[in-house]
C-alpha cells in the first residue's frame, strides 16, 4: 500500500474520529426536542440532557447542598477570622463614610425614611414613653418611695441630709457675714422695728447710738456655728426625709401634681428629639465615633455570627437551597443551559473532539499496516 493511501486512511480516519465525538456532544443537547416521524419517534430525540432536564436539575440540587453548600461549610466560614474581619472592616469603613455627612440627622432621616419621619418618630417614642411611665406608676402606686428607689440611692440618699445640713449652715453664715447680709440684716430689723410703731421707736430711744446689728450679727454667727443648730437642722431634714420615703407613689403623685402635662414636659426636656436631630452627623463627638468603631462594631459583629451560626440549621432550611438551585436550573430554557454547560466545559469538549480525531487517525493507520503485512 502506497504512502498516498495510507495518508488518504489516516485523514479519513481522523475526520470520522473527530466528527463521531463532535455528533456525540451535540446529541447531548439536541434536539431539543422529539422528532416523530407518524407515530414512530426518531431514536435519539430529543438529545440527552433535554430529555434529562428534570432529573438534571434536582440532581443538580442535591448535589450542591450534599457536597458544595452544606452547613459545616458555610459554618466554618462563618467562623472564620477573614470572614469576621471582613464583615468588621466593611461596617466600620461604612460607618466612617456616614459620620462625616454634613446633613442632619433630620435631613438625613427625611431622605431614607420620607418628609415628616422625625415629627412622627417624635409623637410616637414621646407617646409609647409616657404610656410606659403611667402604666408603671399605676402598677406602683400603692408602694413607698423607699421600696421603689434602689438600696444604693436609699443608703446614699440617708446621708444627705447630714451633708445638707452642713452646707445650708455653712452657706448662711457666709452670707450673714458677708456685707451684703449685714445690709439684709439691717433692713429686716429696720422693718421690724417700724412695724411695731410706738415701741419701736420707744426702744430705738432707750438703745440711742448703739448700733443693734454689731451685737445681733456676731450673735447669729455663733448660732449658726453651735452644734446643737446642725443636729436641730439634721433632724428636721431627716424627718423630712423620712416622710417622703414613707409616701405611696400616689400621694407623691398628689403631692407634685404630677399629671399628664408635667410627664409631656418632663418628656421634652429629657427627650429632645428634634432638637438632637437638627444636630450635624459630622458634628458627632469624636469619642463617641472612637467607641462606636472599635467597640460597638466588632461586639455587634461578634454577637451577628455566633446568632447566624446559632441559627443557621433554621436559615438553611427556611432558604430551601436545595429546591432554589433545582428551580432555578428547570427555569433554564434549554439553549441557555446548553450555553452554560459548555462555557464552563468549552476547552474539555474540543479536547474530546481532538482526541477523537486523534484516535480515528490512529486506529486508521494501524489498519493501514494490518492491510500492508497481511496479503490479500
Amino acid at each position: 500500500m502506497g504512502a498516498l493511501s495510507v495518508l488518504i486512511l489516516v485523514v479519513v480516519g481522523a475526520f470520522i474520529g473527530g466528527m463521531t465525538n463532535f455528533i456525540a456532544i451535540k446529541m447531548l443537547f439536541r434536539p431539543y426536542t422529539e422528532w416523530r416521524i407518524g407515530s414512530w419517534r426518531v431514536p435519539f430525540t430529543p438529545g440527552l440532557i433535554p430529555k434529562r432536564h428534570g432529573e438534571l436539575a434536582v440532581q443538580l440540587g442535591k448535589t450542591v447542598v450534599e457536597h458544595l453548600v452544606t452547613k459545616d461549610q458555610i459554618e466554618q466560614k462563618i467562623k472564620s477570622e477573614e470572614f469576621q474581619t471582613g464583615i468588621k472592616e466593611w461596617a466600620q469603613s461604612e460607618a466612617t463614610d456616614f459620620f462625616t455627612q454634613q446633613s442632619t440627622w433630620k435631613e438625613w432621616v427625611d431622605e431614607h425614611l420620607g418628609d415628616g419621619s422625625v415629627a412622627r418618630w417624635e409623637q410616637t417614642v414621646h407617646k409609647e414613653a409616657e404610656s410606659i411611665v403611667f402604666t408603671w406608676v399605676d402598677n406602683h402606686k400603692e408602694s413607698t418611695v423607699g421600696e421603689l428607689l434602689p438600696e444604693s440611692i436609699v443608703e446614699y440618699l440617708n446621708a444627705v441630709p447630714g451633708q445638707l445640713a452642713t452646707e445650708i449652715l455653712s452657706r448662711t453664715e457666709d452670707y450673714f457675714q458677708s456685707e451684703e447680709g449685714k445690709w439684709r440684716l439691717q433692713k429686716m430689723l429696720d422693718n421690724f422695728l417700724e412695724e411695731r410703731g410706738m415701741l419701736g421707736g420707744m426702744l430705738q430711744m432707750v438703745l440711742g447710738n448703739v448700733n443693734l446689728i454689731d451685737r445681733i450679727q456676731p450673735e447669729l454667727i455663733r448660732f449658726l456655728q453651735h452644734d446643737g443648730t446642725k443636729t436641730l437642722t439634721v433632724r428636721l431634714l431627716t424627718k423630712e426625709w423620712d416622710k417622703w420615703k414613707g409616701s405611696s407613689l400616689e400621694e407623691m403623685q398628689q403631692k407634685i401634681s404630677f399629671d399628664q402635662e408635667q410627664v409631656q414636659k418632663l418628656l421634652q426636656t429629657f427627650l429632645p428629639i428634634q432638637k438632637a436631630l437638627d444636630t450635624p452627623i459630622e458634628k458627632i463627638p469624636e469619642e463617641w465615633r472612637h467607641s462606636f468603631l472599635h467597640r460597638t462594631i466588632p461586639t455587634l459583629v461578634t454577637q451577628f455570627t455566633t446568632a447566624l451560626v446559632r441559627n443557621l440549621d433554621g436559615i438553611l432550611q427556611r432558604l430551601q437551597i436545595e429546591q432554589l438551585v433545582t428551580d432555578q436550573v428547570a427555569s433554564f430554557s434549554l439553549p441557555r443551559l446548553e450555553e452554560l454547560i459548555v462555557s464552563i466545559a468549552k476547552k474539555e469538549l474540543k479536547m474530546i473532539t481532538y482526541l477523537g480525531a486523534l484516535l480515528g487517525g490512529i486506529i486508521a493507520l494501524v489498519q493501514a499496516g494490518i492491510l500492508t503485512i497481511l496479503p490479500l
